[in-house]
């Protein structure tokens, strides 16, 4: 009998095991491989006319196995409002690539080894002032030696420039909504929404920070982390005021920073805020105190002779 239940115990842990194994694998083959890793990955530099401008860029080969990277230089422009980019071989208004070099152009790199790429820009001498934005894209060139499974598919990253000619430039930025994502709250945090425009010849950096008044008179002051806006696009800038309890209105005045000048945005918006269900049950139970005042009051009066 004894030996009937250790058999069907089997029989059962069996497929469990087969079913977590088969799980595991799964997993495994879903990990996603790091592929090429790049540091820095973005520049900011300012680089006058005829001036030359050195320096690195590492990158990291964890695709796994041995490969062969063929970099090239382009420009790229905005796109979207959330800091995508555009890469393109060709020309745009604020074109970068023209000025850059990249070496070594082709390079072997182990697995798990960290190679070294030496990039100089050189504006002209009649350089336009004002932001140039390009990139260096490293991608894996195919071994035809290797078929099937082992083959590495093609692999581009990519590390973004943006470059200011210093000279006489038109810096001009608008704020083109300030909004929270609800007009009303039970609860915080509060998400603001702010879209900055970008109508300038430079990228601007806005830095800001958002006081918050409420109806009785309190206030809270918080900053936020700026991005990178490029001429001609809009950029969204998500702000997060971390408060939970909140009761009333609530107005919001932010305050951003931009340029060479300092120069000064400003917007307001308002919202209101109520823990409505916290304010139900508080209702309901001064409801029934007040039903049940009287014979609440007796208890008391007996409970205090007693004592």
């Amino acid at each position: 009998m004894h030996n009937v239940s250790l058999k069907r115990k089997l029989l059962l842990l069996v497929p469990l095991f087969f079913l977590a194994f088969l799980i595991s694998a799964v997993l495994k083959a879903q990990t996603p491989n790091p592929g090429l890793t790049l540091f820095p990955v973005s520049f900011d530099l300012l680089v006058g006319q005829s001036e030359t401008k050195e320096g690195e860029i590492n990158l990291k080969n964890n695709t796994g196995q041995n490969v062969t990277i063929q970099t090239t230089v382009r420009n790229f422009t905005a796109t979207g409002e959330e800091g995508q980019v555009d890469i393109t071989d060709e020309e745009t208004p604020f074109s970068l690539s023209e000025w850059m070099t990249i070496t070594p152009e082709k390079q072997q790199v182990k697995q798990g080894e960290t190679v070294k790429f030496e990039y100089k820009i050189t504006p002209p001498e009649n350089a336009e002032a004002g932001g140039h934005f390009g990139s260096v894209v490293f991608a894996t060139v195919p071994d035809a030696n290797l078929e099937g499974s082992g083959a590495l598919l093609s692999q581009e990253v990519a590390a973004i420039f943006l470059v200011r000619v210093p000279g006489a430039v038109v810096e001009k930025a608008s704020i083109e909504t300030f909004k929270t994502d609800k007009n009303f709250y039970e609860f915080g945090p509060v998400d603001f929404s702010i879209r900055v425009k970008n109508e300038g010849g430079v990228h601007v950096r806005p830095a800001g920070v958002i006081t918050i008044q409420n109806m009785w008179g309190g206030k809270d002051v918080f900053g936020f982390e700026g991005r990178n806006v490029l001429p001609n696009s809009i950029r969204q800038m998500p702000a997060i005021w971390t408060s939970t309890w909140l009761i009333g209105k609530y107005d919001a005045n932010l305050a951003l920073t931009f340029g060479s000048k300092n120069e000064q945005l400003y917007a307001t918006t308002s919202f209101w805020a109520f823990p409505w269900r916290v304010g139900l049950v508080v209702l309901a139970v001064l409801i029934v105190l007040f039903l049940f005042r009287k014979r609440l009051y007796r208890a008391l009066k007996i409970i205090l002779k007693g004592s």
